[in-house]
C-alpha cells in the first residue's frame, strides 16, 4: 500500500475540511454557523430555549439545526486529524526539539476535543428536543468550553511553530547572505 508523506496528508487535510466547510454552509443554509455556535454555548435553558423557539417558528432552520450534528460527525473526524496532523507537521518545521515532542503532546489533547465534540453534540439533541432541561444545556456547554478550550491552545501552539519555522528561514538567509 502506498503512503501518504506528512506533507501531503497536510495538504490533502486541509483541502478536505475547506471543502466540506463550504459543502457544510450550502446544505444548513439559511442557518448561519454564528447561530450554531451561540447555541452550542448557550450555558442556560433561557438561551437554550430562545434559540430553539426561533428555530421552531422558521422550520426550515429546526430542520438544518438538526441535520447540523449529524453533519458535525464527519466534520470532527476531519478536524481532528487535519489538527493532528499540522500539528505534528509544524512541530517538525518548527525546528525546535521541544516544540517537536510537545506536538505529540498537543495531538493528545485534540483526540480529546473530538471526544469533547461528540459528547456535545449528544447533549445538545437532548436540547434540541427539550431546552427547558438543565442537565442536558450545562453539560453541552461544559464539553463546548473544553473542546474550544483545547483548539483554542492547538491554535496557538500551530502559531508559535510558525513564528519559529519563519525565524530559522529568515536565520538561513541570513547565514546564507554573508
Amino acid at each position: 500500500m502506498h503512503n501518504i508523506r506528512p506533507t501531503r496528508l497536510f495538504w490533502l487535510m486541509l483541502v478536505l475540511n475547506v471543502l466540506y466547510i463550504t459543502w457544510m454552509k450550502f446544505q444548513l443554509a439559511p442557518l448561519q454557523t454564528n447561530e450554531i455556535l451561540s447555541f452550542e454555548i448557550s450555558r442556560t435553558t433561557e438561551r437554550a430555549s430562545t434559540w430553539v423557539n426561533n428555530w421552531k417558528a422558521q422550520p426550515p432552520k429546526f430542520d438544518r439545526a438538526v441535520s447540523s450534528l449529524s453533519y458535525d460527525y464527519v466534520f470532527i473526524i476531519l478536524y481532528c486529524v487535519g489538527l493532528i496532523v499540522a500539528v505534528l507537521q509544524f512541530g517538525k518545521w518548527s525546528g525546535q526539539d521541544l516544540l517537536a515532542r510537545s506536538s505529540r503532546f498537543i495531538a493528545g489533547l485534540l483526540i480529546l476535543a473530538g471526544i469533547c465534540d461528540v459528547l456535545e453534540n449528544l447533549f445538545l439533541s437532548r436540547v434540541l428536543q427539550d431546552p427547558a432541561l438543565e442537565f442536558p444545556v450545562r453539560m453541552a456547554y461544559n464539553f463546548a468550553a473544553a473542546k474550544f478550550s483545547i483548539l483554542i491552545l492547538a491554535m496557538l501552539f500551530l502559531a508559535v511553530c510558525a513564528i519559529f519555522h519563519f525565524l530559522k528561514r529568515f536565520e538561513r538567509k541570513l547565514v546564507m547572505g554573508n
